[in-house]
Order: structure tokens, then C-alpha cells, then sequence
């Protein structure tokens, strides 16, 4: 089975640079707010998984609320340093709520520990 895969390797790599600037521009969707790439950044950076992210923009008297819920896989020292850039960020981002499985998926030597939850921040609109 793998000597068929890694034969296929020059016929599949042929048909993905014919759709490679397709998929590299989908996944920098020009759609996606700063709020929540910045989000997505601090998961890359603590070895977080995002597994689920919805974004919701609320217009207030005189900011507006960004909302990002996310859904996410992660160790426990993962999860913590997730928490850590999110509190420290300059953009004040605040955690509304955050529920973790407690049910272990061990991988190897380490736990793996599911979860959801919402941070906010708000943006002044200007004058």
C-alpha cells in the first residue's frame, strides 16, 4: 500500500501546483477579520488546535465587540500558554468562557484535552 501511495507522489504533486495558488489564496481568505487571525496566531504559537472558530462582530454605542468562539485540542502546557498570550496581548483580549473535556485522549506521552471557549475584545470605532 505505501509503495502505490509514494508512486502516485509525482502524479499528485502535478495536480496540486495546477490548483496551488487556488489553495493558498482560499486559505488567506481576504474575509477573515484581524481579530480572529490574531487568535489563530497565538493557537500556532502555544501548539494549539483549532478545530472550530466562529467569529461574531457586535456594533456598540461607541466600540465594537469583536466575539471569536473557538473550538480547540491542546495539552494542559499548550492550553495555559494559549490563556498566557491572550491575557498578555496588547489588545486586551478577555476570556468570557472556557469549558475543557476532562475525559483524557492519551497520544503517545502526552494527554490531549479538548475544548471550547469565547474571548472578546473591544475596539473603539473612531469619530
Amino acid at each position: 500500500a505505501n509503495r502505490l501511495i509514494i508512486a502516485q507522489r509525482a502524479d499528485v504533486e502535478k495536480q496540486y501546483d495546477e490548483i496551488r495558488e487556488y489553495a493558498v489564496n482560499l486559505s488567506t481568505n481576504v474575509n477573515r477579520s484581524p481579530a480572529d487571525k490574531e487568535v489563530e496566531r497565538f493557537a500556532r504559537d502555544s501548539n494549539v488546535t483549532v478545530t472550530g472558530m466562529k467569529v461574531d462582530l457586535a456594533k456598540l454605542d461607541f466600540f465594537d465587540r469583536h466575539g471569536v468562539t473557538l473550538n480547540l485540542n491542546a495539552d494542559m502546557d499548550g492550553l495555559m500558554s494559549f490563556l498566557w498570550y491572550l491575557e498578555n496581548s496588547p489588545q486586551l483580549w478577555r476570556i468570557g468562557s472556557l469549558k475543557v473535556d476532562t475525559t483524557k485522549n492519551q497520544r503517545g506521552s502526552r494527554s490531549s484535552l479538548k475544548g471550547q471557549m469565547t474571548v472578546n475584545k473591544l475596539v473603539s470605532r473612531e469619530l
